[in-house]
This record gives structure tokens, C-alpha cells and sequence, in this order.
């Protein structure tokens, strides 16, 4: 019995599909995360008081939020996708 912890692989060679999978993937989380960034503030902010910044606060992060699930969303489809083809 050996008491040493041997590290495995978590991914084997992938191959070209999977690799371009891989890239889309990434390039839709990287566009979701740059949208995600781009301020949408209306131009009246300096005229609202606290009570409606706070409201407008929530609505941008929950905003973003649903744009982060959106983006992981589109890519377990593209693996999805990918795996129901392999499969055929």
C-alpha cells in the first residue's frame, strides 16, 4: 500500500475540435466579461439621490450577473454541441 499522493492528468490531448472549442468558448466569456465592464450609467446620475443610486446599483449588477450565466450558458452548449457530435 503506498501513502504518496500521485498527481493524474485532468486533461488528455485534446484534439483540434476540442482546442477550437476551447477558444470559443473563452472569446464569448472574454466578450461577455468586456460588455460586462462597459458602464451603462445614464447621463442624469449626478441628479438622482441615494435611494435611486442604490436601485440603479442593483440593476447593473444584476444585469451583469445575467450576463455572466448568458455567457456560461452559451458555452455548455457549444461542449454540448461538440460531445452530441463525437457521439453521431
Amino acid at each position: 500500500m503506498q501513502d504518496k499522493f500521485e498527481p493524474k492528468p485532468h486533461w488528455d490531448e485534446q484534439s483540434e475540435g476540442e482546442q477550437e472549442l476551447a477558444r470559443v468558448g473563452a472569446a464569448l466569456y472574454a466578450q461577455a466579461l468586456q460588455k460586462r465592464r462597459q458602464p451603462a450609467v445614464p447621463e442624469a446620475v449626478e441628479q438622482t439621490d441615494s435611494e435611486e443610486l442604490e436601485t440603479l446599483s442593483q440593476e447593473l449588477k444584476l444585469r451583469q450577473k445575467c450576463q455572466d450565466i448568458a455567457a456560461w450558458a452559451m458555452v455548455d452548449d457549444l461542449i454540448e454541441n461538440e460531445l452530441d457530435d463525437e457521439e453521431e
